[in-house]
């Protein structure tokens, strides 16, 4: 072996023992520091925020999610069976038998008072918007109306109108209780 293949392996065997002296005191430091509560404390509350970070619910990442949408999640994972009637007006139809190719049968919304009405849909607020609407054939709508408090959009559309008013009442309801929900919900027609 050659003086400059010693030096060499010398200088590398040195830069070695250097690397595993600064290793020793960084873990001799690591353990020191773990036994301090406050960092303790720390480490748990990393580990804390890091398991509720990833935290789903109903397909929706809790701590990234807005209020509104934690909201929505909430009453949505809820079967009411019993509401307070309380019901979004969602249009007159009439019974069609035309098909569209993209969307297959449909009825045709029909203004209100017109003759060729056949019945009426309606939205319960409280209810999971699966099981929520219901229609009310033309000859039974004025009882309907008369027994149930009933919400009419402005304007030709009443989806938009039926979120605000369904998030609105559970809104309430969660923070000032249900009696005070329903009041605010009456108070809009």
């Amino acid at each position: 072996m050659e003086d400059k293949n010693l030096k060499n392996i010398r200088k590398k065997y040195k830069e070695f023992l250097e690397i595993k002296e600064t290793y020793q005191k960084l873990l001799q430091r690591k353990n020191e520091l773990e036994n301090d509560p406050k960092i303790q404390e720390y480490l748990n509350l990393i580990e804390s925020i890091d398991s509720y970070g990833d935290t789903y619910i109903l397909g929706c990442k809790v701590c990234s999610t807005t209020e509104k949408k934690l909201l929505e999640r909430a009453f949505e994972s809820e079967v009411i069976e019993n509401s307070n009637n309380i019901f979004v007006y969602c249009g007159t139809y009439k019974v069609s038998d035309e098909i569209d190719i993209v969307h297959g049968p449909s009825d045709i919304r029909v203004k209100r008072d017109d003759p060729s009405a056949e019945y009426s849909t309606y939205r319960d607020i409280e209810k999971n918007s699966l099981n929520s609407s219901i229609n009310v054939s033309i000859h039974c709508r004025d009882e309907f109306e008369k027994n149930n408090f009933i919400l009419y959009p402005k304007g030709y559309t009443y989806e938009n109108f039926y979120f605000e008013v369904r998030r609105k009442f559970f809104e309430t309801a969660i923070k000032k209780g249900q009696k005070k929900a329903i009041e605010i919900i009456k108070s809009m027609k």
